[in-house]
């Protein structure tokens, strides 16, 4: 089985973690496992769409786009501190005096990448509807890359407000679990459906349910630790309408026509 994953996941960060990733696949499948780790969001996305990969851990903005090409069979959508669903926010540190959405403006924002739900489309749909024009509000703007870069840059004051992941009003943790300095979410967005694991769609369907069966037993938990996740769930396409809309708010419609992320600070 060839399975696929971005560079950006942040539990995959070593080859000592990718490595960790396929012993756990085999254990879970009882099959030789071939992970294949793609340089970016949109090379993945390449490498699933013509099936260089047999299944591939998306993003939500991922998984609508492949549903679209109809490429995609979700089999299994992360449960993260029991909630199949979490939130994005516009960020600061506890510190700041930010305290509206308006006090942020002018101020240098970074972002996850534009494949990034909780990092970048549901954040600037936000905006959109509290009636800001994400292009023109702040001073600055940049991609990190992933949570972890991002949230080290608003902690070395590179940048005045993060959009990412917050599982807690208090303080933040990085995906991966790991302690940064308190923040305060000034703002956070409607609910996000969870990111997935997904075969291609011209997989067998015996297979497909046999993948969504290993996918939902209690051995799955080491596999899932490694996505900061503690379970998988099935989910149909139907609860991503939210993400769907959200690619069309920044795109004009849901398409793979996204740009290539840029170094953060730029």
């Amino acid at each position: 089985m060839r399975f696929g994953v971005a560079r950006e996941v942040e539990g995959i960060s070593t080859p000592e973690r990718v490595a960790a990733l396929r012993e756990q696949l085999e254990r879970l499948l009882g099959v030789p496992v071939e992970v294949k780790r793609a340089d970016s969001y949109p090379a993945l996305m390449q490498l699933f769409v013509h099936e260089e990969v047999d299944a591939a851990w998306l993003t939500p903005a991922m998984i609508v786009e492949a549903s679209r090409r109809e490429k995609l069979a979700l089999i299994a959508a992360t449960v993260r501190n029991g909630a199949r669903d979490y939130r994005g926010s516009l960020a600061v540190l506890a510190t700041s005096t930010f305290q509206s959405l308006d006090d942020l403006r002018g101020t240098r924002a970074g972002w996850v990448d534009p494949w990034s739900a909780a990092g970048y489309l549901f954040p600037r749909r936000l905006l959109r509807h509290r009636g800001f024009d994400p292009a023109e509000f702040f001073s600055q703007q940049g991609f990190f890359g992933t949570h972890r870069g991002l949230l080290r840059a608003l902690t070395d004051g590179k940048i005045d407000v993060a959009a990412t992941y917050l599982d807690t009003e208090g303080p933040a943790r990085f995906l991966s679990g790991e302690a940064v300095r308190p923040l305060r979410a000034v703002a956070r967005t409607e609910p996000i459906p969870g990111d997935g694991l997904c075969v291609g769609a011209a997989l067998p369907s015996d297979q497909v349910e046999w993948l969504a069966e290993r996918f939902s037993s209690v051995d799955v938990r080491p596999v899932a630790a490694i996505f900061d996740a503690e379970a998988f769930v099935r989910r149909p396409l139907s609860d991503y309408k939210d993400v769907r809309a959200a690619l069309e708010d920044e795109w004009g419609r849901s398409s793979s026509d996204v740009p290539e992320q840029t170094s953060g600070g730029s």
